[in-house]
């Protein structure tokens, strides 16, 4: 999650940034889907959809940040309690 944070952190000033949290977002989704942790995937899958009509942007619009921001919050949480089950 660190790495996602640090992209989201440079995605308001960095467009190359937008496209790694992207990135890294969509195979969290994937993955855990695949592992069946349904909340985690349902939260990488809200970010990963905030973010995506973004792709291409030179920044992420600032309430675009503030809402991934809470996501990811929720997704990081939800992580490290599926990581402890």
């Amino acid at each position: 999650m660190s790495e996602a944070r640090a992209a989201l952190e440079r995605s308001s000033s960095e467009g190359a940034a937008i496209e790694e949290l992207w990135q890294i977002v969509h195979r969290l989704y994937g993955t855990a889907g695949s592992y069946g942790l349904d909340a985690v995937a349902r939260s990488a899958r809200e970010l990963e959809t905030l973010v995506l009509p973004h792709r291409n942007a030179d920044a992420l619009p600032t309430e675009v940040v503030d809402s991934a921001r809470e996501t990811l919050q929720v997704l990081t949480a939800q992580a490290s309690e599926a990581a402890r089950t």
